[in-house]
């Protein structure tokens, strides 16, 4: 199916292609470097982009290596494999090649392992590959955002049969991109067309790129293909069938493939190889208790309904399977039960009737998960739950105790009667310093009950939850709203509530005419509030110390906004009561700043400028003293402008210290580059440091912001090639005779060439040169007056 109102081609900007390695995308790259009539733009302007989530297929990197990387080769098409640096964020280069020789498949990050430590398995919601997003989406915004200045083409594979994502997907302008979708608005191929172009160019079936744990693997399409993938590959399948082993342990519900589990699916299908590599993985492990918890709370716009659910992971016991067995089973007086998966599990706290519920439950599963919870998880649980009163009275037998030189993480536990939280520690109390989520008095719930109502205490009232956009909405006087009325009832601002009004699900209005007179039913518009707009930040139940440093990116990570939405908050703020927090030269803030001010933007309850701005005794906060570098900082430091930067930073000996990025900026430790770049002859051995170059050592702490040096400092700078008077050599050639222009070219280590360029520079630019002096064996420069032109002192 070919649409009738494709994009429009803009054929002068770059393309780039993003390359999922799949059936779809393979017959586009093939095709293109084949068949130069089918593309619109020549091959240079091309980069082919690949984002790995670390457990590609070996099939797939076998038939891109045989098939693909020739043809790049050939062609000299640029080839750019990147990978997510870690959990955090952030994206690692594995090659950018335009002669790519093999397929990196591996980086610094695998999602299986981020999976298993946070014991769950990929996560859907309303058809949406999060699990893409995530190690695949996150990082080819961050590699495009810093690659691109301006608008590019970005061409995607997706299917004619797949028109419902392409429309979705178009409406994601961010970084500049014009997507593009070959296959459906210039071929109008379907999956099975690209299947047979590159079967019958290769002569042999491509195979999908998902992983062997994909949830969409699954369906009805691509089930018969994952079985027999696992049968070729039983690795890939024990891999799949233990990430679902620890998630369905902490949480019976979390299936891999919905409704069907994978031990069903390897079963029903004979798949033994696989089932028997499994059986070997888990034998291998070692094994913990953990303590699983849940508070389950209600559906904001209904009470009696579900909402969201948080989830509370502790590692309580690790030993060898046995051993973790054994304290199971001591630990919950035998109530422990095996299901018809092999997992072993206690039910501590069932699920309580209504909303907010509760449920607990011990779990056995392969070592590994991290112990996690939200910020504000214990200061709930007690509210719901008194640990105190929970007292299980269990009989702690001899077999819970440790084999006699097994290794475990928890003490032998001596045979006696003891109440739960007597052996195990109730989860941390919270700080009474800081509010707990609602007022209330702590409570026992006993299992199928709701918990009891809760009087306010005496003389104050119920801290009453900060009321949503929708009810702000609910309380306007009249039912047919403005852009105005409804920036002053919700505290948006008119250009926020003009842009929501654009969204297709947005409420019509009740006239049509200019946008500045329309009106929107109230109704309605609280309607799609409580869908869309459900409540603002809580900063107290967001996570991270407070004295961590976030880029732009990891705070609309952590606060679940967009990007885009959160890099305009500096600047939309600027000149306001309460500005945003300022960052450090790399562009991070201090997350303990970020969240106060968020907290002062979600208690606003006005029109737009209404928040109360922090006390102006309020002592700012020290940025750290640096110690990397950054490209810009090279340029002030050595002079250069940015395009030189870039091509010096590609030296091998220079790019090979880069330690990385923080948020977008490349950085370097400053410790190693700055001698390089003495060495290098960048910077100058001795005398005056100009004054860019002395900003930057004040900056990483080589210099003092005023006064002289201190002697550690003198000792540092020396060691890295520097002195400012002068080593005892440089010291004797100032006070030395005229030079000759070869004879200052060798001194400094340039061509002669780059002193006359630097001496009409300064000409032109009206600044004093020094003037060679007639002798009678020629023109001769004094080396001081030289060197005082060289090397400038800083401005006063």
């Amino acid at each position: 199916m070919i649409r009738t109102n494709p994009a429009p081609t803009h054929t002068d900007l770059p393309v780039v292609f993003s390359f999922g390695m799949g059936v779809d995308s393979a017959a586009i790259a093939a095709r293109w470097l084949t068949e130069p009539a089918s593309r619109r733009f020549p091959l240079d302007r091309l980069t082919v982009l690949t984002a790995m989530t670390g457990d590609e297929p070996d099939i797939t990197r076998r038939l891109v290596e045989q098939h693909l990387l020739p043809l790049l080769r050939d062609t000299g098409t640029r080839f750019v494999q990147i990978s997510r640096t870690n959990q955090r964020g952030g994206y690692t280069v594995l090659d950018d090649s335009r002669s790519p020789r093999r397929l990196i498949t591996r980086g610094p990050w695998r999602l299986s392992d981020e999976l298993r430590a946070s014991g769950t398995v990929p996560q859907i919601a309303a058809k949406r590959r999060l699990c893409s997003q995530h190690a695949k989406g996150e990082v080819l915004d961050g590699w495009l955002g810093d690659e691109f200045d301006g608008p590019f083409r970005h061409v995607l594979g997706f299917a004619s049969e797949e028109l419902r994502r392409a429309e979705r997907d178009e409406s994601y302008t961010a970084l500049g991109r014009i997507p593009e979708y070959p296959l459906i608005d210039d071929w109008g191929w379907d999956r099975q067309q690209c299947e047979q172009y590159l079967l019958d160019l290769f002569g042999e079936p491509w195979s999908r790129s998902a992983c062997g744990y994909c949830p969409f693997s699954a369906g009805q399409r691509g089930r018969a293909e994952l079985i027999e993938r696992w049968r070729a590959e039983p690795a890939v399948g024990a891999q799949a069938l233990a990430l679902e082993y620890t998630a369905m342990a902490l949480n019976p519900r979390s299936k891999l493939y919905g409704t069907v589990a994978a031990q069903d699916l390897a079963r029903t299908h004979g798949l033994a190889d696989a089932l028997g590599a499994f059986e070997e993985h888990l034998r291998r492990q070692r094994w913990s208790v953990y303590e699983v918890r849940r508070i389950i709370h209600p559906r904001r716009d209904d009470p009696t309904a579900k909402g969201a659910a948080w989830r509370s992971v502790r590692s309580r016991f690790t030993g060898s399977r046995a051993d973790a067995a054994a304290m199971l089973t001591a630990v919950t007086d035998g109530r422990a039960r095996t299901d018809q998966y092999g997992i072993t599990r206690a039910e501590i706290i069932p699920r309580t009737s209504g909303y907010p519920a509760i449920e607990m439950t011990l779990a056995l599963a392969p070592a590994g998960v991290i112990d996690k919870e939200r910020p504000a998880f214990g200061a709930w649980w007690e509210r719901l739950h008194h640990q105190s009163e929970l007292a299980l009275p269990v009989t702690l037998a001899a077999r819970a105790e440790p084999k006699t030189g097994a290794s475990s993480t928890a003490e032998a536990v001596p045979t006696s009667r003891i109440g739960w939280a007597s052996r195990w520690p109730p989860p941390t109390k919270p700080d009474p310093e800081r509010p707990l989520p609602r007022a209330g008095r702590l409570v026992h719930v006993e299992p199928g009950r709701a918990p009891p109502p809760e009087p306010p205490p005496q003389g104050a009232q119920p801290m009453a939850p900060a009321p949503t956009l929708a009810e702000r909405l609910d309380a306007a006087a009249s039912d047919s709203l403005s852009v105005a009325d409804i920036s002053n009832a919700t505290g948006l601002s008119e250009s926020t509530v003009r842009r929501l009004a654009k969204d297709p699900e947005w409420p019509e209005p009740e006239e049509p005419g200019d946008h500045r007179e329309q009106r929107y039913p109230r109704e309605p518009v609280a309607a799609w509030m409580r869908d869309n707009q459900a409540a603002r930040i809580n900063a107290e139940e967001l996570p991270g110390a407070d004295s961590d440093r976030v880029t732009l990116t990891e705070i609309a990570s952590r606060t679940g906004s967009k990007r885009e939405t959160v890099s305009r908050l500096p600047s939309t703020y600027k000149n306001s009561s309460d500005p945003f927090p300022a960052a450090d030269p790399l562009g991070t803030y201090n997350w303990g700043e970020v969240k106060a001010w968020l907290g002062r933007r979600a208690g606003r309850t006005g029109p737009r400028g209404a928040t109360q701005p922090p006390a102006p005794t309020q002592a700012p906060t020290t940025p750290p003293v640096l110690d990397v570098l950054t490209t810009a900082m090279i340029e002030r430091l050595t002079g250069k402008g940015k395009e030189a930067v870039k091509t010096l930073v590609r030296r091998p000996e220079i790019a090979e210290l880069s330690s990385g990025k923080v948020g977008r900026l490349r950085v370097w430790p400053a410790a190693t580059l700055l001698p390089l770049l003495w060495n290098l002859g960048y910077l100058p051995e001795s005398g005056p440091l100009g004054a860019e170059p002395t900003a930057v050592l004040v900056e990483l702490g080589y210099l003092p912001a005023t006064g002289k040096p201190s002697a550690e400092q003198i000792a540092v700078l020396r060691a890295f090639g520097y002195d400012e008077k002068g080593s005892p050599e440089h010291r004797a050639w100032l006070a030395g005779p005229l030079r000759t222009a070869t004879e200052l070219s060798k001194h400094y280590g340039v061509s002669l060439s780059a002193i006359s360029k630097r001496i009409a520079r300064a000409q032109e630019a009206g600044q004093p040169v020094p003037h060679p002096i007639d002798t009678e064996d020629g023109k001769r420069y004094d080396p001081r007056a030289f060197d005082a032109f060289w090397n400038p002192p800083a401005a006063e």
